[in-house]
């Protein structure tokens, strides 16, 4: 593969980073794949990482703020909440030269995770919204809420009472429970 390609195809995977629909919640654990390695995002925006290390692919026991990780054939991609990218592994083709990039700051985000009971109203029905956006069913996860405080509000059901709206605090990389 030439180097042009490999420059394109970082693009493109960090074009797919920051458009990426569910990488929602700065930092949703999630895991990416290497051909030898395998890449875990924690929550707190830690990276983990095991499997072939000859390249140096697995050497990120001291990132952290990353809200996206990708894992190339041997090297390993963190994108950080500010923009910037680090990188390391197996460098031959330039692949690792992301030192100085800024991609623009990823907003300060969380998600809202809504359980709505008794079940009998769930059954009937019983929904929920933040902030006037969308209706979900108890249960369900609404991600890339700003940080701050939010309105959620419920669905009224018939011969149910519907609770009062409640606000809610949102905060960076965290999950909120109601």
């Amino acid at each position: 593969m030439n180097a042009r390609r490999i420059k394109l195809l970082i693009v493109l995977l960090f074009l797919g980073l920051l458009f990426h629909p569910n990488y929602a919640s700065a930092a949703t654990p999630q895991v990416a794949a290497g051909r030898y390695h395998t890449v875990g995002l924690r929550s707190d925006g830690t990276v983990v990482a095991v499997g072939y290390n000859w390249d140096g692919q697995c050497n990120v026991g001291d990132w952290s703020g990353i809200v996206q990780v990708a894992a190339g054939l041997l090297h390993t991609v963190g994108l950080r909440s500010d923009g910037t990218a680090v990188v390391v592994g197996w460098n031959d083709y330039g692949q690792c030269n992301v030192h100085d990039w800024s991609l623009g700051t990823v907003m300060a985000s969380g998600g809202l995770r809504v359980s709505i009971g008794p079940s009998g109203a769930v059954a009937a029905g019983a929904q929920w919204k933040v902030d006037g956006g969308p209706w979900h069913g108890s249960g369900a996860i609404q991600y890339w809420l700003s940080v701050g405080q939010h309105t959620v509000q419920f669905k009224t059901i018939e011969g149910w009472s519907r609770p009062s709206n409640k606000v809610v605090t949102i905060s960076e990389i965290q999950l909120t429970e109601v």
